[in-house]
């Protein structure tokens, strides 16, 4: 009894295995993906607009503005919220990153506001301090109803 056994030539058995390295690849692939700097993975951060960190360091006087957006080379604006003043603009990374620094402000906005696209969101500046006239209203009372002595 003769018995016919089947071996595929080099070529072919060198292509499976790379199809089959790179179906695998492909399909591991966002499992590889989406870790912050941290290590930590986030639910949902690649899918919002969002301010993730506005810090004045006065001892610079610099502002220093980070967040996240969805889409890569999206033009991000950035205004004081308060005045609508220009602060900065940048560009969406491929890491759907943005951030800015800027060192030519005389003092910190408080409350700050970044665009792309038709969104808009706002964040508060830590490190920012209000002035006695920015908390009191009208009548010259500051924000608990007291008389400024």
């Amino acid at each position: 009894m003769n018995t016919c056994v089947w071996k595929p030539d080099g070529a072919r058995r060198g292509s499976l295995t790379t199809a089959f390295l790179m179906m695998t690849l492909l399909l591991l692939s966002p499992l590889l993906v989406s870790a912050d700097d941290d290590g930590e993975e986030e639910e949902g951060e690649n899918r919002e607009f969002t301010i993730k960190e506005a810090e004045w360091e006065a001892d610079d006087s610099k502002l220093k503005v980070k967040g996240r957006y969805p889409t890569p080379g999206t033009a991000v604006t950035l205004r004081n919220a308060s005045t609508g003043d220009l602060l900065a603009t940048t560009t969406v990374s491929r890491e759907f990153k943005w951030k800015v620094k800027v060192t030519s402000l005389q003092s910190a906005p408080c409350l700050i506001e970044a665009q792309a696209g038709n969104e808009v969101v706002e964040r508060p500046v830590t490190g920012c301090s209000t002035t006695i006239a920015e908390n009191e209203d009208d009548e010259g009372h500051d924000d608990e109803g007291h008389d400024d002595e």
